[in-house]
């Protein structure tokens, strides 16, 4: 069976995605207890511009593509990430 793989790290990125489809347009906060969910989001908000990694880059791009669907200014200012522990 040929396609992408269905890893623990791409696992967590599609996880995301339902959060930038929410709020309307009110600010909110993806809660995550994934370091590299939590730091690859906050770059993508900072630089979306920025080159993606090859590693996982369809959905990290997908997940740029719903930010930047938001509009002008609309990364940091409708979007926060946080870094929390597992299971809480």
């Amino acid at each position: 069976h040929k396609g992408p793989s269905q890893g623990p790290q791409r696992a967590e990125v599609r996880a995301a995605y339902p959060w930038t489809h929410q709020h309307r347009g009110r600010p909110g906060t993806l809660l995550t207890d994934s370091e590299t969910v939590a730091g690859r989001t906050n770059q993508i908000l900072d630089t979306p511009t920025k080159t993606l990694p090859r590693k996982h880059r369809d959905p990290w791009n997908t997940l740029r593509e719903n930010i930047l669907a938001k509009g002008e200014g609309a990364p940091r200012a409708k979007f926060a990430v946080e870094k929390v522990r597992a299971h809480e």
